[in-house]
């Protein structure tokens, strides 16, 4: 493969990487109850509040969630664990 053949590979999944990049984002968190304790095996649902689209996940041992690649925009959270009341923020 010629150098400018290289380039132009390298360039185009730079571009690539820089548009998905600027398109999306990411929410992280903890749930704790009122003590500080965590809570293990929550589901945490982000609703995008634009469009309606959820994305849920499950609280880790540390009660750690993530929502690595969000499109880009504005969401609420809410958090379901079995004995405790349903939270939203």
């Amino acid at each position: 493969m010629s150098n400018y053949k290289k380039f132009a590979f390298v360039l185009v999944l730079l571009s690539a990487i820089a548009a998905l990049a600027s398109t999306t984002g990411s929410i992280t968190g903890a749930v704790t109850d009122a003590t500080g304790s965590v809570i293990q095996g929550g589901k945490v649902i982000a609703t995008n509040t634009d469009t309606g689209i959820t994305n849920s996940t499950i609280t880790n041992a540390n009660g750690s969630y993530a929502f690595p690649t969000l499109p880009v925009g504005h969401y609420s959270i809410r958090v379901q664990a079995s004995g405790f009341s349903e939270f939203q923020e």
